[in-house]
C-alpha cells in the first residue's frame, strides 16, 4: 500500500452553524475543510433537503460517507431510534469520522469501512489529494493507493440486519451502477428514497 500524502493526517475540528462538530484535515487547501470553514455548512443543498426530510426513528443508509457530512445530519434526524449505516472505505477518512462520531457523542451509527460495489473481495482504492474523489478505479502509476474490503450491498444489508429503510445516498464515485447491480435482493424487499449520483466525471449513470 502507497501511503496518502503526510499533511492529510494533521486534523482539526470544524463547528458547523447548527453546532455539529466536523474532524477534518488541517489543510484550508482540501475541498472539505476549505468549504466547511468557509461557509459552516457543506454547499449542497441537499443537505437542507435531508434536515426537513428525516424524521426520528428512520433509517439510512450512506454509501460513500467521506468525512461524514450526510452520516452526521442524519444521525441527528433519526434520533436515538433511528439508526445509520455509514460506509467509507478509506482508512485515513473513516478515522475522521470516527473522531467525529465521538466528538458529537453519536450513538445510533454503525461505521463500515468498507467500499460497495457489485462483489464482494478486496480492491485497490485510488487516493486523490481531495478524499471525496477516491475510487475504485485503477491506480496510475506511482499515486497513492489503498487496498480495501469491498461488499455487494445484499451481502451487507444480510450481515447487517438493514432493514426497513427510508433513506439511501449512493455517491460512491462511479460505482453507483454496480452497486445497483449487486442489490437485487435488497431492492426485492426495501424501497428507500435514493439520493444518487446521476454523473460521475464525464459519464452519466
Amino acid at each position: 500500500m502507497m501511503e496518502p500524502d503526510a499533511d492529510r493526517q494533521a486534523c482539526k475540528v470544524v463547528r458547523l452553524k447548527d453546532g455539529m462538530l466536523v474532524v477534518v484535515p488541517d489543510s484550508v487547501g482540501l475541498m472539505t475543510p476549505y468549504v466547511l470553514e468557509e461557509q459552516q455548512d457543506w454547499f449542497e443543498d441537499e443537505t437542507d433537503f435531508l434536515r426537513a426530510f428525516l424524521e426520528p426513528g428512520m433509517k439510512v443508509i450512506d454509501i460513500g460517507a467521506n468525512f461524514g457530512i450526510y452520516t452526521l445530519i442524519a444521525a441527528a434526524g433519526v434520533g436515538k431510534h433511528g439508526h445509520v449505516w455509514s460506509f467509507e472505505p478509506t482508512s485515513f477518512t473513516a478515522d475522521c469520522l470516527a473522531r467525529s462520531l465521538k466528538q458529537n457523542t453519536v450513538g445510533n451509527v454503525t461505521l463500515l469501512r468498507e467500499a460497495v460495489s457489485d462483489h464482494t473481495g478486496v480492491a485497490k482504492l485510488k487516493l486523490e489529494d481531495n478524499c471525496e474523489m477516491n475510487s475504485l478505479d485503477e491506480p496510475v502509476q506511482g499515486r497513492a493507493y489503498e487496498e480495501v474490503r469491498v461488499v455487494g450491498l445484499d451481502h451487507a444489508a444480510a450481515t447487517h440486519a438493514m432493514v426497513d429503510i427510508d433513506f439511501l445516498k449512493l455517491d460512491a464515485e462511479g460505482q453507483e451502477c454496480r452497486i445497483l447491480d449487486g442489490a437485487s435482493d435488497f431492492w426485492q424487499k426495501e424501497s428507500p428514497l435514493v439520493m444518487f449520483e446521476f454523473k460521475h466525471n464525464q459519464t452519466v449513470n
